[in-house]
């Protein structure tokens, strides 16, 4: 009979370890009683009429966690607004800033960074090669989308241009490259992601060139944006060893594969690194 007690007791205590070992390796169980409202926006091979690579990273997502995700899409502004506010919990493709972190986590899954995507004749006319030359030249206008963050040395650049009243603001990414083939503006900051798409769609090769104004600067990580209203930090590490996790275990390479050359989805993916 004692025997028997503590075989039951074993039992139990194995139970009880199985158990929280699962919920310490599966999200699953910071699901919630919602579901997680996630918000997309147009972004080139990003997402489009939904389709892109956060499309198919998301669906993985929603697949490993077990949890259930209520899709939307809407300006990237807005997007901001209501992570920080709680009406959002997750946002896609997010530049990691110290105001950001006040109200936001990140789980970075796609390592670029924006270059100068400039007119060729302005190139020519006024030996443009850098932010200091275009600055330099008065008459000429840039594009940028409301709410977007290009990394230091860029945002140096727009903020000299805006004390200048020299920018011309756009709602998304597609419809600064619009303006751009309507010559509203000269030039605007861009990441292969989206150039490669709007260029080759509006057939803006023969007119512009790309240009590297950071000197020839490091990549910008871009990420998993995680509402801090919804998810604790205990919770937010969780959902960041899941991204990693995609992104190391040679997942989030085989879905860049599907919009670029293997070199190119290489380098999105960036540096492996396992975290405990």
């Amino acid at each position: 009979m004692q025997f028997s007690i503590v075989r039951l007791i074993f039992l139990f205590l194995y139970l009880w370890v199985v158990k929280v070992s699962a919920a310490d390796t599966h999200p699953a169980s910071y699901c919630g009683p919602n579901p997680i409202k996630v918000a997309y926006f147009e972004y080139g091979l990003a997402y489009s009429q939904g389709r892109g690579f956060d499309v198919d990273l998301l669906a993985e997502l929603q697949r490993r966690s077990g949890c259930q995700f209520q899709f939307d899409v809407m300006p990237r502004a807005r997007i901001w607004a209501l992570l920080e506010s709680g009406g959002l919990d997750f946002g896609t493709y997010g530049l990691e800033t110290s105001e950001r972190d006040q109200f936001a986590w990140f789980a970075n899954y796609i390592y670029t960074k924006f270059y100068a995507v400039i007119r060729k004749d302005v190139v020519a006319n006024f030996s443009v090669y850098d932010g200091d030359s275009f600055i330099n030249v008065p008459s000429l206008q840039f594009g940028k989308v409301r709410s977007y963050k290009h990394g230091p040395a860029q945002d140096q650049i727009i903020e000299r241009l805006d004390a200048q009243h020299r920018i011309d603001y756009s709602v998304d990414e597609k419809m600064m490259f619009l303006k751009l083939a309507y010559r509203r503006f000269d030039a605007a900051f861009a990441e292969p992601i989206t150039y490669k798409k709007y260029m080759n769609e509006l057939h803006l090769d023969s007119e512009f060139t790309i240009q590297d104004w950071t000197n020839k600067g490091p990549d910008v990580p871009h990420g998993l944006i995680i509402s801090k209203r919804r998810f604790d930090e205990y919770q937010a590490i969780h959902w960041i060893r899941l991204i990693n996790e995609i992104r190391c275990d040679g997942t989030m390479l085989r879905i860049y594969e599907k919009y670029f050359t293997r070199n190119e989805a290489k380098h999105l993916v960036g540096k492996c690194s396992i975290i405990n």
